[in-house]
């Protein structure tokens, strides 16, 4: 787990340090322990509730845990859909287009080049390197890059929740 903290926001992180290993149960023990049993979580679209509903068909002695936290979650894209639009978001909704006009000093872009900069190309490479497609050390290199990827991912979503509770309460 990372420790890093702003704004009284700790941003915590698990990818499996091998990726060809089945890091399920490890990541939801340490996933139930950081969410702790109170409190919203702050997602932006349904994908992590598909996920976690997997992972409760996976594991279904973590399920009533698993179903405690799907109740919390409260899913930040929906509410802007539902309150607030600007021209700066190009018609889409996705973080990558949001953050810049709510949270214009943070960016996908500064991650550099050649740095994984979304989900789905995530995912994705995290299966490479699961079904043994990549070599160690460049899982390695792969396995940093992602943390980084969602690190950002962490502060993009508390910089558009307080963009957007300051836009719409109109602060």
């Amino acid at each position: 787990a990372d420790g890093d903290r702003v704004d009284g926001v700790t941003h915590t992180e698990f990818l499996a340090a091998d990726a060809s290993v089945d890091s399920r149960h490890e990541l939801l023990e340490r996933m139930l322990d950081d969410l702790g049993e109170e409190g919203s979580i702050v997602v932006y679209s349904n994908f992590e509730e598909l996920r976690l509903r997997e992972l409760a068909e996976a594991f279904p002695e973590f399920s009533e845990r698993i179903d405690a936290v799907v109740s919390r979650l409260f899913d930040l894209c929906q509410v802007l859909r539902d309150h607030y639009y600007d021209p700066g978001f190009h018609g889409s909704y996705s973080i990558k287009k949001v953050l810049p006009v709510l949270a214009p000093d943070l960016s996908y872009e500064a991650l550099g080049e050649g740095v994984v900069k979304e989900g789905g190309a995530a995912s994705a490479l995290f299966a490479r390197a699961a079904q043994g497609e990549l070599g160690r050390d460049r899982w390695a290199a792969l396995r940093a890059e992602l943390l980084e990827y969602c690190k950002l991912d962490t502060w993009a979503m508390v910089r558009v929740l307080g963009a957007s509770i300051s836009t719409m309460s109109g602060r």
